[in-house]
């Protein structure tokens, strides 16, 4: 192997690393924010569905959870398809109903990206 191959082949693998690094910072980052914001939601509007129900003298009878107790999930997989595109596949979790995700393709440039392709997006 020539030596401009192998810095083409380093180069190459390096362009993979950094869309992959970043790709899953930017959209762990997303994630968590989204997730934090849904289960502050979440708590506000429990909090105001259990004060309806004892008001009414319902209390015992509204028993549920829309919010998880130890807080919100969220998980992040990435694969780079080649340099600068990346497949996505994410998802935050609020509570047993209320979750989002979706997989798509990225095409990164410099500091941003676009969405080339979206593959599926799924609500509960």
């Amino acid at each position: 192997m020539s030596s401009r191959t192998k810095i083409a082949l380093a180069i190459t693998l390096v362009l993979y690393a950094v869309t992959g690094v970043a790709a899953w910072s930017k959209e762990a980052k997303l994630m968590a924010y989204k997730a934090q914001e849904g289960y502050d939601q979440a708590q506000k509007l429990q909090k105001k569905l259990e004060f309806e129900c004892t008001a009414k003298g319902l209390r015992n009878s509204c028993a549920f959870n829309i919010s998880y107790a130890a807080g919100p999930n969220w998980t992040v997989k990435v694969l780079p398809i080649l340099p600068g595109v990346a497949l996505i596949n994410s998802a935050y979790y609020v509570g047993p109903k209320w979750a989002e995700g979706s997989t798509r393709i990225e095409l990164w440039y410099g500091f941003g990206s676009i969405t080339l392709q979206e593959l599926g997006t799924w609500v509960s």
